[in-house]
């Protein structure tokens, strides 16, 4: 009787049942801990642990991180004595705008691609760093602009600094919008693209969207 019982509480299951449950259990677990994308990483910008792993291993920036620095930069801007921008942001997620009465900081996604627009001064500055040599916007972008801003605007193409890669065109729209929103403009400053990542990661674990590295820092008074 005491062997029949040891079996039954001490013995293995058999091979087959022991399979049958860890590919049961391999359909429940994800093999990688960022597919939790409900899994709070900055609770207070709505960011998940996705959205970090997406951040830190280099693939393009989503409308969750664009949206999350303009919410940061709406509210820094005002705190440090700018103008108070309101927040609109498109129904698909395709157009954040930063608007006060004499001025617009927008970006906008077209086809897989960011792009910063900067309204001042009877203006449209376009802020691209994937644009190609002969500096002339898309008939995309022709577009959306001319159904946002109707055709009374002159428009300028900034001589920024180029991306390297095509991941990183987000990360260069975020940083050309808070300089705009900090300094006026951002065509002269030549971004250090290897920090960028880490940069943004710790704005928004800080909650704070600082200036991004460059070559030619510029602070804040």
């Amino acid at each position: 009787m005491a062997s029949i019982l040891y079996r039954i509480l001490f013995e293995p299951p058999a091979a087959d049942l022991r399979t049958t449950r860890m590919k049961k259990y391999k359909q429940r677990k994800p093999q990688n801990p960022s597919y939790y994308w409900c899994i709070p990483w900055v609770p207070e910008l709505g960011l998940t642990v996705s959205d970090k792993d997406r951040l830190v291993s280099g693939r393009w920036l989503s409308s969750n991180h664009i949206k999350s620095a303009s919410v940061l930069l709406q509210k820094e801007v005002y705190y440090m004595g700018g103008p108070r921008y309101s927040l609109s942001i498109a129904p698909n997620n395709s157009r954040f705008l930063l608007q006060d009465s004499t001025s617009d900081i927008e970006i906008l996604y077209l086809r897989d691609h960011w792009v910063t627009i900067h309204r001042i001064n009877g203006r449209i500055i376009v802020y691209d760093s994937g644009r190609d040599d002969s500096n002339r916007i898309s008939t995309e972008l022709e577009y959306r602009l001319m159904s946002i801003y109707g055709n009374w605007y002159l428009v300028y193409i900034a001589n920024m600094q180029k991306q390297t890669g095509s991941n990183d065109c987000g990360l260069f729209a975020v940083a050309t919008a808070i300089n705009c929103a900090y300094f006026g403009s951002s065509d002269t400053v030549h971004f250090i693209q290897e920090e960028m990542r880490d940069h943004l990661l710790r704005c928004f674990e800080d909650k704070c969207p600082r200036p991004f590295p460059s070559l030619e820092r510029m602070e804040i008074d």
